[in-house]
């Protein structure tokens, strides 16, 4: 499935410890931080999507309740 690349993840750390300037500081976070958002988004969507249409399956499987006493 996607994975976050670890030796960029490194990469970024080493090149921020160097770093005292602000812009490179935001440029490396930004590069860690989206790929990590956009993966934790894609595995939500997909719990959600497999949740939902569970309980759809058991909504539309459930036997509809009967009332006994009507006639």
């Amino acid at each position: 499935m996607l994975s976050v690349d670890v030796n960029r993840i490194i990469n970024s750390v080493q090149l921020l410890r160097n770093s005292s300037d602000t812009g490179v500081w935001i440029a490396e976070i930004t590069k860690t931080v989206i790929p990590i958002v956009f993966v934790i988004v894609i595995l939500t969507r997909h719990v959600i999507s497999n949740f939902s249409m569970e309980i759809l399956v058991s909504v539309v499987e459930r036997p509809p309740k009967r009332d006994w006493h009507c006639n």
